[in-house]
């Protein structure tokens, strides 16, 4: 059986930032974070904004794993959701694009693939309440695509606005080097107990469940409060 660690958020912020900086002591690239979307996340951004060294975090690069197609300074924007809290940790960040242009999709997947699928360093992965990641749902047309090089950010949609999106495919996401997969809620609600299925469940098919089979590196799972 798969565990859940028990953790804070002031915890985490400093697992994380060890995790980086022990990363750029290996490369002199950008070192790219995947962000998901919701509730989850933020309060780790504030509390890496004020753990020790992460000033020292010169390579890292948030990124986003999905985003609405709104503009970033309206209700519903990933990116605009989390702009304060990524600039008060002082790092850098490479949002997804906000419009539907194939240009700026294919402009965004060069930057982070190149000619190969992209290789996060770290990937902070919330979920949904249907098991959803990303904008990759249960049920989607998108859930089922293959990614290849140039050709793994898809135009998603969502069953409730903002309805349009862009999504990380699936075996861009599981391409990660690292995974903290993470919640936050009671020990034993819906979101342990979607996370407990698709750790455990072997029939359970919900795309953090087919995350969890098909990921290449570490995942690590947290409750955080």
């Amino acid at each position: 059986m798969s565990t859940v660690q028990e953790t804070s958020y002031t915890e985490l912020a400093e697992l994380f930032v060890k995790e980086m900086l022990k990363a750029q002591e290996n490369t002199t690239g950008n070192l790219y974070v995947g962000l998901s979307g919701g509730s989850t996340l933020p309060p780790l951004l504030k509390a890496i904004s004020t753990t020790e060294d992460a000033d020292k975090l010169s390579q890292v690069v948030f990124t986003f794993i999905d985003e609405r197609l709104v503009p970033y300074h309206e209700d519903g924007s990933n990116f605009g959701a989390m702009k304060e809290d990524i600039d008060s940790c002082g790092l850098k960040v490479l949002p997804l694009p906000c419009e539907d242009s194939q240009a700026q999709g294919a402009d965004y997947q060069k930057v982070l693939g190149g000619d190969k699928l992209p290789e996060l360093a770290m990937l902070l992965l919330g979920f949904g309440d249907d098991g959803h990641i990303a904008s990759l749902f249960p049920g989607s047309a998108e859930l089922e695509k293959d990614c290849a090089p140039g050709d793994w950010l898809f135009r998603a949609r969502a069953s409730y606005a903002p309805e349009e999106r862009w999504s990380w495919g699936m075996e861009a996401l599981t391409n990660s080097k690292k995974t903290y997969c993470l919640y936050k809620g009671p020990a034993d609600g819906a979101k342990a107990g979607r996370l407990n299925d698709a750790l455990n469940d072997a029939e359970c098919d919900t795309p953090l469940a087919r995350f969890m089979k098909a990921a290449k590196s570490d995942v690590t799972n947290f409750r955080v409060s």
